[in-house]
Parts: structure tokens; sequence; C-alpha cells
């Protein structure tokens, strides 16, 4: 996802992406048990609920940004998202679980 900012804040937004894109991935699969190997489903699972909760970050502090999931959101709401996360695991870009992409 890039940047998430400073790990040093008493309050890290980025460590929430993580938490909620993960959380939801694991719900996902536990919801979903027969597509426990379709990363691209998983993780797009993932980073829905990261969008929701960056959106909901960005309300409170529109000086947070990421970049990526700027673009995410941008490509959700063009209809686009499931595309761009099929290139992104192409290209290695979010690699799963964590990659370097993350």
């Amino acid at each position: 996802m890039g940047d998430l900012g400073d790990s040093k804040k008493s309050q890290n937004p980025g460590a929430l992406l993580v938490v909620m894109l993960a959380s939801q991935a694991a719900a996902f699969v536990i919801e979903n048990p027969q597509k426990a190997k379709d990363n691209r489903a998983i993780y797009l699972a993932g980073i829905d609920a990261a969008i929701d909760a960056y959106q909901a970050i960005r309300s409170k502090d529109s000086s947070y940004q990421v970049k990526r999931l700027d673009e995410f959101t941008q490509q959700r709401s063009n209809g686009e998202l499931v595309d761009a996360v099929s290139s992104a695991l192409k290209e290695n870009k979010c690699e799963w679980p964590f990659g370097s992409g993350l």
C-alpha cells in the first residue's frame, strides 16, 4: 500500500489500515473456504475494507495520505478495482500476504 505514515505517533493510521486489510482478508477466507487459494479475491476483500477505513481516516485527518490507497479509491469509484488488483498482483506490487508492495 505504500508509505503508511509515522509509526511513532500514538495513533498510527497505517497500522489500522494493515489490520483492516488482514482481518477482512481472513474473514473472506473463513466465509468463502472454496476461495482460500484465490489471492485476487482475498486481496480484493482486504483492499476494499482498507479503502473504507482509509476514507474514514481521511474524513478526520485530510492531511493523511497513502498514494496507493488514493489510486485504489479512485479505481473503485470508476469500477476498475478488480482489474487494478489483478494487475498489481501480476506485477508483484501487492504480493500476498504482505510483500514489498504494501
